[in-house]
């Protein structure tokens, strides 16, 4: 690309669209997805533009691609309002699932540029020429596998996803028939490994305090500054963290070491406001009496108020480390969890021993999901904080974002887990990261071991083979277990040299206590 690579106007549509409402502009067009994802389709109007494969794609959801302004094809623009359309329509349609659309269409953009580095502009127009470019990308992705670039199911997959595209957006029945496509090998998956019991202890626990301490705050009202009760495998004195109202709402041991002070006004260490002289003694603050009064009274004014900002914020986070205990009790995996809709009106029914399913109807369909008896307390209290926090509004989703600040701004959940963890980690920088497919492997693991296939399948919402497929592995710790029983019973069985007892039969490995009687503790 020798063109100069600028950025350029654009605008954001949120999908779908307005019915009857002309798109003028599709070069700028950003469309934001149901899920709050974006996707810059606007920049297929320039046939010069920054790759996926370039650094400089990792930009802001905002700003979208560069590209060079001078490489703006007319044809192109005609033919990319005709894909915004289509794309808005299958959102609209609702028979996909929003993250399977945007999905597909990630990997048909890799498509557009792969076809525009190589002067195949011709695409979308679905003329004579599209069989033959089609035909020569497929080729392409073929040599990546051979290659081993990518696996070859990840090449069936990149395969009849592009040529789905273009037979539903060209309206071209069995636009892939008589082209080598890849297929899939279903034995080549590898299944999903547990994570330890360890690091499963170490994220439930520290979730499980923050959801207490911050949901007690925000729903019982309970005075600032508040002792937090934490993990002991942490080793915190007296296994607490000092809570207050603001943005910085605690600092731990570690943070209050490197930074050689507890903080301007703020005592973390004694949970309290600092004195005059504590702050004066610091340095480098101006008006210590002012900051010290302002102290006082921001830390007043949470206190006599049941829906401060800061209590707010503590409400929200404590949805967030429950929404790990969450996808943890149920197994569920994060598309599932984004797309549960809720309705109060719900039961809770025993159908097995150990479990309780949920159910409620929501969008005139039964939904249900199961938690373990133990899990329905926390549970109980999520959906109290949940009512905190949307205060009468309603909402479609049971989980959801909203600013602290802002009552009635709910919406679809948005922050991944990955953003939960960082919060995490400033608590505990060596917290292990156990994602939503773990836990359901975790899960599976503990469902086979303690009940049976049938019921892991039941409380996963799997078949059955599925889930001997891809989350029966087991974990580390029942490989170590379990090879450690066996090590213990081989060794009652054999002899090392030197015994005491009287001489048996002589092997490699030392003396048979009952040579040819292979049963259990027996040689």
């Amino acid at each position: 690309m020798n063109s100069k690579m600028e950025w350029r106007h654009v605008r954001v549509y949120t999908l779908p669209l307005e019915l009857e409402l002309p798109l003028l502009r599709p070069e700028q067009a950003i469309l934001r997805f149901p899920n709050n994802t974006t996707l810059d389709v606007g920049a297929l109007c320039y046939l010069q533009r920054i790759t996926p494969t370039t650094s400089e794609n990792a930009t802001k959801s905002h700003k979208g691609r560069k590209v060079a302004i001078d490489s703006l094809c007319r044809k192109r623009v005609s033919e990319v309002r005709a894909f915004i359309q289509y794309i808005s329509d299958e959102v609209r349609s609702g028979y996909r699932r929003v993250e399977t659309i945007r999905n597909g269409l990630s990997r048909f953009m890799s498509f557009m540029a792969w076809a525009d580095e190589n002067g195949r502009h011709n695409v979308l127009s679905g003329g004579p020429g599209l069989f033959t470019d089609l035909r020569a990308y497929l080729h392409f992705v073929r040599d990546r596998v051979a290659r081993n670039e990518i696996s070859l199911n990840s090449g069936a997959i990149l395969q009849r996803g592009v040529v789905s595209v273009l037979e539903n957006f060209l309206q071209i029945d069995d636009l892939g028939r008589g082209m080598y496509l890849l297929t899939a090998d279903k034995n080549s998956k590898q299944s999903t490994t547990p994570p330890t019991d360890e690091a499963q202890g170490k994220v439930l626990s520290l979730c499980g305090c923050i959801f207490q301490a911050l949901s007690s705050i925000a729903m019982d009202n309970l005075p600032y500054p508040h002792a937090m009760p934490m993990p002991e495998y942490l080793r915190f004195p007296q296994n607490r963290l000092w809570i207050f109202p603001g943005t910085c709402w605690f600092k731990t041991p570690d943070m209050l070491a490197a930074a050689r002070q507890w903080g301007a006004c703020y005592n973390y260490f004694e949970g309290r406001i600092a004195t005059i002289s504590e702050v004066s003694a610091i340095g480098g603050i101006k008006h210590p009496r002012q900051q010290v009064q302002g102290a006082r009274r921001r830390l007043a004014a949470a206190n006599s108020d049941a829906q401060h900002p800061g209590r707010r914020q503590a409400a929200i986070t404590a949805m967030a480390a429950y929404l790990i205990m969450f996808v943890a009790e149920t197994g569920m995996n994060w598309a599932q969890v984004i797309d549960l809709t809720w309705a109060d009106d719900y039961i809770v029914e025993a159908t097995h021993q150990s479990f309780r399913t949920v159910k409620w109807r929501a969008g005139g369909k039964a939904l249900t999901f199961e938690l373990p008896v133990g899990a329905l307390p926390a549970f109980r209290r999520f959906l109290d904080l949940r009512k905190y926090i949307i205060q009468g509004q309603q909402l479609e989703y049971l989980f959801f974002s909203m600013a602290a600040a802002k009552v009635g701004s709910a919406k679809r959940l948005s922050f991944a887990l990955s953003n939960t963890y960082h919060m995490l980690r400033r608590i505990d920088p060596g917290l292990p990261k156990v994602m939503p497919r773990e836990w359901r492997a975790a899960k599976s693991n503990w469902l086979i071991r303690n009940t049976d296939v049938a019921t892991a399948a039941l409380v996963l919402q799997n078949t059955e083979r599925t889930v001997l497929r891809s989350y029966a592995e087991g974990s580390e710790t029942d490989h170590v277990e379990e090879m450690g029983s066996f090590l213990s019973q081989l060794s009652g069985a054999v002899l090392s040299p030197g015994h005491p007892l009287e001489a048996k039969t002589n092997r490699a490995v030392g003396k048979c206590t009952s040579f040819g009687e292979p049963r259990l503790g027996k040689c």
